[in-house]
């Protein structure tokens, strides 16, 4: 399984964005590999309405909630739910690139163990 997370702070529309990239990545990646998955939103204590704007896009996104002590604390609440045997980290103003799994999962596959 891989775990993607993805800490936040109220910024639904570059959140959107960036998970919307993941999945374009996830989807070329599965056409060569059979893994289950997962998308981890790290809310660091976001305002109301973050949750239902985030679902309503994504129904299948888990979302963890921290206190807001910052995006370290968010990421590492996250961290402590993922399932994943490989961990992806990206920020919610990323978009990240259509081979950013494969190549990501291929490194670490490969024995790098930070990529």
């Amino acid at each position: 399984m891989i775990s993607v997370i993805v800490p936040c702070k109220n910024r639904i529309e570059d959140l959107i964005k960036c998970i919307k990239s993941i999945e374009i990545s996830m989807i070329k990646f599965l056409e060569t590999n059979l893994v289950d998955y997962e998308i981890i939103i790290a809310d660091d204590h976001s305002g109301q309405g973050f949750d239902e704007k985030v679902l309503a896009n994504f129904p299948n996104i888990l979302i963890c909630h921290s206190q807001g002590e910052g995006p370290g604390y968010a990421r590492n609440d996250a961290f402590e739910l993922a399932k994943g045997e490989y961990i992806f980290f990206t920020d919610s103003d990323c978009e990240v690139d259509i081979s950013w799994i494969e190549n990501g999962y291929k490194a670490l596959v490969d024995g790098n163990t930070i990529v």
